[in-house]
């Protein structure tokens, strides 16, 4: 694995940094607090790992940490107030769940096991946190095609999963922009993009929508409250950008962001405004465009350069 960091509003980055071990599927990372981020692969013999970063402490990864499990993708992770929930799907297509208490260094229900949550789902999860006690799940059936979903609440556990309108191709995004709202983009069966969207304030159930396009797969981010971007991976392998914001109540128009990507880009936020966007370019090497969050202008792929076998995390 090689990893690297930039700082806010710069387009200079680190020089790569090595990290020894063999590696299945895409990195998965999330900052559970200020300067901290944590980091899950799987291993070749399958089994889920973990290793945390600390920019003010050492600025490096703690060893490795061996969490166990039968992974067939890579997890799907979540946070809220240091707490982080690890979603991830086992060899029988079930789902798996653990969570780690980052002020305490603890798992639930203990280190090297994990609850199991019924059901049969293709691989590729998606999980957020719309309330500080509570987490969300969301799978594609393998039978059925449809997006499922499971809520934990502290205290309670998880509830069954229900299930959300559409016929869904794999590979959601699930967000939260906000205390009580969630939104879970993907892709549907003639390459537009599917939209399940709630807001406690207005919304009793979970409504659906689709948004017209044509592509691959979808990433979504947000930097703020009632603030979401979107963005589609196109058959050309461009990058497609469009937003959404409460204040508006609608979605601005597409934007081509241009390069040729050989998977969706992996979208990131430092701050309010501010977006980088990465991906693997035909010649493997990572590229970047970054927004400047003063201007709103993107600022074009540049090339950051090594060999990517594999999506960024």
């Amino acid at each position: 694995m090689y990893w690297l960091y930039g700082l806010p509003d710069s387009d200079a980055l680190t020089p790569y940094h090595a990290t020894p071990g063999s590696w299945k599927y895409e990195f998965v990372s999330i900052s559970p607090a200020l300067n901290n981020f944590s980091l899950f692969l799987v291993s070749m013999d399958h089994a889920l790992h973990q290793s945390n970063f600390n920019l003010l402490d050492t600025a490096d990864f703690t060893p490795w940490k061996r969490l166990g499990g039968k992974l067939t993708g890579p997890p799907a992770v979540c946070t809220r107030q240091g707490t982080i929930h690890i979603y991830h799907r086992g060899i029988d297509a079930a789902i798996y769940h653990n969570r780690w208490d980052g002020k305490t260094n603890t798992y639930s229900p203990q280190e090297g096991s994990f609850e199991r949550l019924d059901g049969i789902f293709v691989h590729t999860l998606t999980a957020c946190s719309p309330h500080p006690d509570e987490s969300m799940v969301f799978a594609v059936g393998a039978i059925d095609g449809c997006l499922h979903y499971s809520r934990w609440k502290a205290g309670e556990g998880h509830g069954p999963f229900q299930k959300l309108p559409g016929t869904w191709l794999g590979s959601p995004k699930a967000i939260s922009d906000k205390p009580g709202c969630w939104d879970v983009f993907g892709v549907g069966p003639r390459g537009q993009i599917n939209r399940v969207t709630f807001r406690s304030s207005i919304d009793e159930q979970p409504r659906f929508e689709i948004i017209d396009a044509e592509v691959q797969a979808v990433e979504a981010v947000s930097w703020g409250p009632g603030r979401i971007d979107l963005f589609g991976h196109d058959y050309r392998g461009s990058t497609l950008h469009r937003s959404w914001n409460d204040g508006e109540l609608a979605w601005t128009s597409w934007e081509d962001l241009g390069g040729v990507i050989l998977q969706v880009a992996k979208a990131v936020t430092h701050a309010p405004g501010g977006l980088n966007i990465f991906g693997t370019g035909t010649d493997l090497a990572l590229w970047r465009n970054r927004r400047d969050r003063n201007t709103g202008k993107w600022g074009g792929w540049k090339k950051v350069g090594g060999v990517i076998i594999d999506r960024p995390g």
